[in-house]
Parts: structure tokens; C-alpha cells; sequence
């Protein structure tokens, strides 16, 4: 055990603050809080040795008791359910089959359906799913406990047709799009549809797929709603590619016209064309540059101090400074020349990332620019590490071949006889979306049961932040699935999930 007298005050007096004020906060978090906070790595022994200290501990073996928070719940894991749920838009699509065929469909018609379809992760649980201020696991306020959803779900049996016109929808809302074509004059560039990166063709991983609700949503917020672009990264690791200058120009306003977007399922069949109502409209956009691309190819104009900068959406703390880089693509030898910011993890730290925008030319600063990029992909390292992961097992294994799919779930089969059936199976094919993208190779070969076990059953906490709400896990001591856990909260992160409420959904463990 590490002595207690080597932490300085101020350390224990953060560990004794941070327990009063967070009681569920485990020594391990605590542990790593402390590493992040003051650059110094402590054991769990010796957090929970001040802890004891300070009358904070409770007996070995006895977990710390304290007041049942509002919104914990037990299956609190049916929230990545819910997520993926909100990238197919499925839910959605079956409420409005409902409401066309209900005469009076009743003002909360999806939180209904919601709650038919999670209401089973909760058999043998003790606490139903009653959290209607965060869209999750919804029963209507005014007396629609369980037995209120037996009768309603009832109702709907008694409704002629409403099942084969449920099941209609559930392929539709599976549908995958591989990449998208962007017509850039006479150019096309393709970027993932999860907006990694570019690319120079549309032969890219099937891993980088999303539904096309998600990418259809995406197209629309930032090409008619003015959000901006954000890639995980510049395209190219050694040099900077055409495509990337054509597609900027074209953003800024000032290249080729930015006409339309056409998207490309699994198969690279078109499944849809979305056309730029403002073909010259300026638009913004950002973009990650590591320390190692493009190096005979950049020049950093100016670097400003390195200051003290925590990420409004992680709590991370890193250290910014402004700076200014002018790329050159020695090709066609165009170039361009964009502000935005570095961030370092130590003050004495090489540059982890540059992160550059157009916006900073509009008055934006370093660190809101390092906001909206950290928000959109909080894990840097991490996902870079993935990213390069799969493009690996795609280039040197049989995996280009391997791509999402309901064929095993027999959708093009008779709808079954009842609604609660057909719930039923969108429910398991949002378990296999789940199991194919946001879980490790290999778990797209087990099966719900088990997914439910390690996963779904979990106890969660939802937490309502000023921007998004964070979902709070709480494996118990011994969790054997620690690993894969932090992998899907990780790739839930990298992904905008809207909740009902409109707030983002983000994921960590206590």
C-alpha cells in the first residue's frame, strides 16, 4: 500500500471533495481523477486509505450507502439500445404507422412505443422503466404503469393489419449507407459516412457505415443547417490529396460548386441524392491534422503560449495555443492556409493535434473551435488507433467482403401474428447493429442473451448535463467485460446521438 502521508493537502483534500460531493464515485475513478487533475499516479489503496481517513469508508467488502439517485435504474445498458434506436430512426417510422392508423393516437404515441419495446430487458428487474424526462424507457405520466401498457399494447393487437405494416419498416430502417459521393464540379470525393476522413474512392471499410436516417440527419444539419463539418482528420497520412483542396475550396466558396451528395449502400448501389439548394454558400467547416501528416508539405505560420483549456464535453484538461498552418498539395501546387488551435496533455508535452477551421477567419477562438471538434470526437488517440485498426483488417484480410446485414433475421418472411412479436425482433435487430459496430470483432457472433447479460443489464445513472445527458455505468467489483465496455461507451461517443429531448447522449464508468 502506498503511504498516505506522500500525498500532499491539496490531493486529499480533492479525493475527500470529490467523494462528498459524488459518493458513487469509485477509488478507481477517483484514482484516475487524481492522475488527470495533478499529474500523479496513485493506487486505489491509497484513495481509499484517505477516504478511511477522512471517515469516508465504509467496512472491506460493504459497498458505500447512499441515497438512490433520481434516475438510476437497473438494465440502465438498454440506453445503447435506445442509441442506436435514434441512428436508424426506427422507432420513429413505427409511431408513424401507428398514428395513420389510430384515430386518436394520444399526444405521447412514441414514448409508448418505446416503452412496449425495452419494457422486456426489465423482466426479473425490479424497477420498471419510468425516466420520461430524459426520452428514455418512457411510460406515460398520468397512470400508464405496466398494466396500462398490457392494455395498450392490446389495443394495437386489435388494430387489422398494424403488424405486417410495423414489419414493413424494420428492413428500412436496417438500410446501410458505405459512403458518400460528393459532386464537386466535375469531381467526385467520397467521405465515410461517419465522416472520418476523404477519400479518393468509395472502396472504403464497410466499419465506417451508418444507417441512412443518420446519414440523411447529417447531410441536412450541416448543409441546410448550417452546422459545421467536422472530420476526424485530413485525408492522406504522407501527402495531402486533391480532393481534400477541391472539397475546402468548394466549402469556402471560392473553388468548383459543391452541387449535390449521393449515397452509396454496402454494395455501392445508390440509395438516395440529396442536391445543395446554395451550390456557393460558404459553410464551416473543421478538421484534425496530426503532428506527423504532411510534413514536407506544411508550415506552421505562428504558434501563440500554450495555456491551461478543459473540453466542455469530457472534462479533459489539455494545454491550446493558436496557431497558424499553410498546407500545399505539390501536385496541382495549390495551397491553403487556415487558423485554429494546438493541444498538448502536458505544458512539456509534444503537439498531440492540430485542430484547423475556416471559422476562426468568422472571430471563433481557438478553444471554441477545440470544442466543437473535441465534442464531435472526444477520444483522439483512441479512435485514430481504431480507425487505423480497420482500415488494417481491411486491406489484409477477406474482410472487405464483410458488412452488415439482416439476412439471418428473416425479415423478408410473413410478419408474426402480433405486435409484441414484431417489437420483439426490432428489438433483436438493434442488439445485431449494436454487436456489428460498436462492439470488438467477434461479438457479432453471439447472441442477445448474452449481450444482455454483459451489457444491457448493467445499472446506470442519467445524468442531465448543460449540453447532453451522461449516461453513468456501474459495473459491479470483478466485471469481467471491463474492456468491452469502455470500447462501445467510446464508439457511442464518437457518434451524435440525439435523445428525444435533444440533447446528446455520451457514455462513461463510475
Amino acid at each position: 500500500m502506498d503511504a498516505i502521508h506522500k500525498l500532499e493537502p491539496k490531493i486529499e483534500a480533492f479525493i475527500f471533495e470529490k467523494k462528498k460531493s459524488e459518493p458513487e464515485t469509485s477509488c478507481r475513478k477517483l484514482a484516475a481523477l487524481v492522475e488527470k487533475k495533478f499529474k500523479l499516479k496513485i493506487s486505489k489503496s491509497t484513495v481509499n486509505s484517505v477516504m478511511k481517513k477522512t471517515g469516508l469508508s465504509m467496512p472491506v467488502g460493504r459497498r458505500c450507502k447512499r441515497k438512490k439517485a433520481a434516475h438510476d435504474a437497473n438494465a440502465g445498458g438498454a440506453i445503447f439500445l435506445k442509441a442506436i434506436d435514434c441512428l436508424t430512426g426506427g422507432t420513429h417510422a413505427i409511431a408513424g404507422v401507428v398514428k395513420d392508423k389510430l384515430q386518436h393516437p394520444g399526444p405521447e404515441l412514441q414514448a409508448q412505443i418505446e416503452s412496449l419495446l425495452y419494457l422486456p430487458l426489465f423482466e426479473g428487474s425490479e424497477q420498471a422503466p419510468t425516466s420520461p424526462d430524459f426520452g428514455l424507457w418512457q411510460l406515460v405520466e398520468h397512470n400508464f404503469g405496466p398494466e396500462g401498457l398490457n392494455s395498450y399494447l392490446n389495443e394495437l393487437q386489435g388494430v387489422a393489419d398494424l403488424n405486417s405494416q410495423i414489419w414493413k419498416v424494420i428492413p428500412d430502417s436496417l438500410q446501410e449507407v458505405r459512403c458518400i459521393k460528393a459532386d464537386v464540379g466535375d469531381l467526385s470525393v467520397y467521405l465515410d459516412s461517419q465522416l472520418h476522413t476523404l477519400w479518393s474512392t468509395p472502396n472504403m471499410p464497410h466499419d465506417f457505415s451508418t444507417t441512412l436516417y443518420s446519414a440523411n440527419s447529417c447531410i441536412k444539419e450541416i448543409f441546410q443547417q448550417n452546422k459545421p463539418l467536422v472530420l476526424f482528420m485530413a485525408p492522406g497520412y504522407e501527402k495531402p490529396r486533391k480532393e481534400f483542396f477541391e472539397l475546402f475550396a468548394s466549402l469556402e466558396g471560392t473553388g468548383k460548386e459543391l452541387t449535390k451528395f449521393t449515397l452509396l449502400g454496402n454494395k455501392l448501389e445508390e440509395l438516395g441524392v440529396v442536391r445543395m439548394p446554395e451550390p456557393k454558400k460558404k459553410r464551416a467547416f473543421i478538421f484534425g491534422l496530426w503532428p506527423w501528416q504532411f510534413n514536407p508539405y506544411r508550415q506552421v505560420k505562428s504558434t501563440g503560449e500554450f495555456r491551461a483549456f478543459t473540453s466542455e464535453t469530457t472534462g479533459e484538461e489539455f494545454y491550446i495555443a493558436e496557431v497558424e498552418v499553410e498546407i500545399t498539395q505539390p501536385n496541382v501546387k495549390q495551397s491553403i492556409t487556415l487558423k485554429g488551435c494546438a493541444l498538448k496533455g502536458r505544458v512539456w508535452e509534444k503537439i498531440r493535434l492540430i485542430i484547423l477551421s475556416n471559422l476562426a477567419d468568422k472571430g471563433a477562438t481557438p478553444d471554441a473551435i477545440a470544442n466543437l471538434y473535441l465534442n464531435r470526437w472526444p477520444n483522439m488517440e483512441e479512435t485514430f488507433q481504431d480507425f487505423s485498426k480497420k482500415i488494417e483488417l481491411f486491406t489484409y484480410t477477406a474482410s472487405t467482403r464483410r458488412f452488415f446485414s439482416t439476412e439471418k433475421l428473416d425479415l423478408d418472411k410473413p410478419a408474426p401474428e402480433s405486435v409484441s412479436a414484431v417489437l420483439a425482433k426490432y428489438l433483436e435487430t438493434l442488439d445485431m447493429y449494436l454487436r456489428w459496430h460498436f462492439l470488438p470483432v467477434g461479438y457479432e457472433n453471439k447472441d442477445f442473451p448474452a449481450i444482455k447479460e454483459r451489457f444491457y443489464s448493467l445499472k446506470a445513472r442519467l445524468k442531465k448535463e448543460k449540453n447532453h445527458i451522461l449516461a453513468i455505468f456501474k459495473p459491479a467489483s470483478g466485471y469481467p467485460f471491463m474492456d468491452d465496455l469502455e470500447y462501445l461507451c467510446r464508439r457511442m461517443n464518437e457518434r451524435e446521438i440525439i435523445l428525444s429531448h435533444g440533447r446528446r447522449l455520451l457514455a462513461t464508468i463510475a
